[in-house]
């Protein structure tokens, strides 16, 4: 009998999917320089495979609400994202399985991964839900003090250092967006944090700038930074929404409505240091020129390259939690493993095989089969 709050977690992350999914057709989406579609493919078969596994061995050494609270703070992995991409693929592979005719996984299991996934996100949220909802749609994960900091860095911008802030976060988005395969990844905004005098609070991170475990990443493309926070303070009548990712769509330009900003970076130490508007152009052009770096090496890749990527590409989601909770490193070295074995199965079985259909039947009102 599936429990209550497994069954929560599943009608909540149903509902969200399914506007993630209704927004853009995977079944009409040409592959470029990634398979975007095939690559997911792949990452939820290695979820279906293995995640049980991986959650029990880091369960085992922590609890979910321990890693939701080291979760609450900016420019800092794992995510939600991470979190949510969880179940979305252990449930993709479910569809999979179902339409095949293949044998779920133990529903024993699928329970325990909602179960975590969701006592792990209402920590992070602290609002009682484990996705952004309506009326609020907020996505508020940083505590006060952090938040407090965030505004007493922020100043006023002239008009040029607005432009060399749009520019910097727009550089960041595509240097962002290759490195992760066109994925959301290393990309998260959070809030609005209210703040005094009519303000709110709106941040962007961007995170793994110095990934060391993507085999197309290495130092060639690293930036100077590990992490970077953009702080937006705008007037609180400029609505943001946010959604189960980690995005944020502004009414209007919010460049226009911005009233002061501040970039911030993060090390190994963690410390956060305000990074200098007159040094925003050097770390665009460094992000520029490590984007390139990164094109010009996929391009080259044969086409199977361009989808067996996804096995790198989502245990570079889950290393994190591991490492977020200071956890051996054999469950991180057990996980890549495992995946890049199951990835090698998927090719030899899936590879050349057309769209799968699980993505047509994602588009029904709602997603995935009802659990019982």
């Amino acid at each position: 009998m599936t429990s209550s709050l497994a069954r929560a977690v599943f009608d909540e992350l149903n509902t969200a999917l399914a506007d993630f999914i209704h927004r853009e057709d995977r079944t009409a989406l040409q592959a470029s320089l990634f398979d975007v579609p095939r690559r997911t493919e792949l990452g939820a078969y290695c979820y279906g495979e293995h995640v049980g596994a991986f959650i029990a061995e880091v369960a085992a050494l922590a609890s979910p609400e321990d890693l939701g609270h080291i979760m609450r703070a900016p420019a800092r992995r794992p995510n939600s994202l991470h979190i949510v991409g969880i179940p979305w693929l252990y449930l993709f592979d479910r569809e999979r399985r179902i339409l095949s005719g293949e044998p779920e996984r133990p529903a024993a299991e699928r329970d325990y991964i909602l179960e975590f996934c969701g006592r792990v996100l209402a920590t992070y949220r602290g609002n009682g839900s484990f996705v952004p909802r309506a009326p609020a749609w907020d996505m508020r994960i940083m505590d006060m003090p952090d938040v407090v900091a965030f505004a007493n860095t922020a100043e006023v911008c002239s008009a040029e250092h607005k432009r060399e802030l749009r520019r910097l976060v727009a550089t960041l988005e595509l240097y962002a967006f290759v490195l992760h395969g066109e994925h959301r990844d290393g990309i998260y905004d959070h809030g609005p944090y209210e703040l005094p005098q009519g303000e709110q609070l709106v941040v962007k991170d961007f995170t793994d700038l110095r990934n060391d475990f993507l085999p197309w990443a290495g130092q060639p493309a690293w930036l100077p930074v590990q992490a970077l926070a953009v702080a937006y303070i705008l007037p609180t009548e400029v609505h943001c929404q946010f959604d189960l990712w980690g995005t944020a769509r502004c009414e209007g330009d919010r460049y226009e409505w911005l009233r002061r900003a501040a970039v911030v970076t993060f090390n190994d130490d963690g410390q956060a240091r305000p990074l200098p508007a007159d040094d925003w152009p050097a770390f665009a052009a460094a992000a520029q020129a490590a984007q390139k770096r990164l094109f010009l090496t996929v391009a080259q890749w044969p086409a199977e390259e361009r989808a067996r990527y996804g096995a790198r590409l989502f245990a570079n989601h889950l290393r994190e939690i591991p490492r977020a909770l200071h956890l051996p490193q054999a469950i991180e070295e057990a996980l890549i493993i495992r995946f890049d074995a199951s990835a090698s199965v998927f090719m030899r079985n899936y590879g050349t095989s057309a769209i799968s259909p699980v993505w047509a039947a994602l588009r029904r009102e709602r997603p995935f089969t009802p659990i019982y």
